[in-house]
């Protein structure tokens, strides 16, 4: 079955950690979700697809 990956996640027990070692290692940014009382991170990682790093 042929398709596209359009989202990922990354479960992450320190989401700062997560979020500064894929920074540091392909460059991403991250913007918060601005969901009340949860800590969903989003990135466009480069491009397609976007995803995000989550507190778990």
């Amino acid at each position: 079955m042929a398709g596209k990956l359009v989202h990922f996640e990354i479960a992450a027990s320190d989401d700062s950690r997560a979020m500064d070692f894929y920074k540091q290692v392909f460059a991403w940014e991250f913007q918060d979700s601005g969901m009340p009382g949860v800590s969903y991170n989003l990135t466009q990682a480069g491009g397609d697809p976007g995803g995000a790093v989550y507190s778990m």
